[in-house]
């Protein structure tokens, strides 16, 4: 009787280990239309994940009967179980499916083009106020500063005041000269740039959301839906709004997991 016992404790004691042995599997994710980069790899038993770099490749630990989910926003989601042969062969080629959109009615006009591109340009009608409109914003271009501040108000424009022209001397006493346009173009130039810059700073946070998804933010970060746009708001003393338009998805994914775990225990915390 005690045989057995001993017998059937190490039997149970050995197929416990046997369960909870890993190993790292390689796999590599393709398309109908090739490799796939970018993508999700998460490990639903143990949480652990992993992404496919430029190759579609990607390393992550594994026990038998653990279900790994695969996520792009391109793609459907798909999960595979691990079995024994799997987690022997150490390898595994997984293909998903392209998402498909089905776009909105087109409406397609009848047209009197003859496929011969020197015959249909002669035929097809001029933009003439397009072309009234460049010509007369070269002729303003082409004029002097004084030209234009001293064109006469036609009766259509007495409402409009005329500002005076900049006070900017041409020579200065001791005879060295000014040159025009070399103060106001740099400023421009640093207004615009000013510009574009708060644009991309709050377009960022939508574009992003857009870009990897809501499955992303609020499945896999665990980021409250109501707290997005305060996750962000934390996340810009990085640079990932900087990567984010570099096109470094990648470091973007890695850097946003890293501060949603911070940001959790903050929020939590409160």
């Amino acid at each position: 009787m005690q045989k057995q016992l001993l017998f059937l404790f190490i039997t149970t004691t050995t197929l416990c280990f046997s369960q909870k042995k890993k190993t790292v599997l390689k796999g590599i994710l393709k398309d109908k239309l090739g490799i796939i980069k970018n993508a999700n790899i998460l490990n639903l038993n143990t949480k652990e994940g992993s992404f496919s770099d430029d190759s579609g490749i990607f390393n992550i630990s594994i026990s038998v009967n653990d279900v790994l989910q695969i996520s792009t926003i391109q793609h459907h989601t798909k999960k595979i179980t691990i079995s024994k042969n799997i987690f022997q062969q150490k390898n595994i080629t997984i293909k998903i499916h392209t998402k498909n959109y089905v776009l909105n009615e087109v409406e397609i006009k009848r047209h009197n083009l003859s496929g011969n591109l020197l015959i249909d340009i002669k035929k097809t009608p001029k933009d003439t106020i397009s072309e009234l409109v460049n010509k007369m914003m070269d002729g303003i271009k082409s004029m002097k500063l004084d030209e234009i501040m001293n064109m006469p108000t036609g009766s259509d424009e007495i409402h409009l005041s005329k500002s005076a022209a900049p006070g900017i001397p041409n020579v200065f006493t001791d005879g060295i000269k000014l040159y025009r346009g070399s103060i106001g173009g740099g400023y421009e130039k640093k207004r615009r740039e000013a510009r574009e810059r708060l644009k991309q700073k709050e377009e960022f946070p939508d574009k992003l959301l857009v870009d990897f998804g809501e499955h992303f933010f609020y499945n896999e970060l665990k980021i409250p839906k109501g707290k997005y746009y305060h996750f962000i708001d934390y996340c810009s003393y990085t640079n990932v709004a900087s990567l984010f338009y570099k096109r470094k998805l990648f470091e973007v994914i890695e850097l946003l997991k890293k501060e949603s775990l911070i940001y959790l225990k903050i929020v939590n915390k409160k």
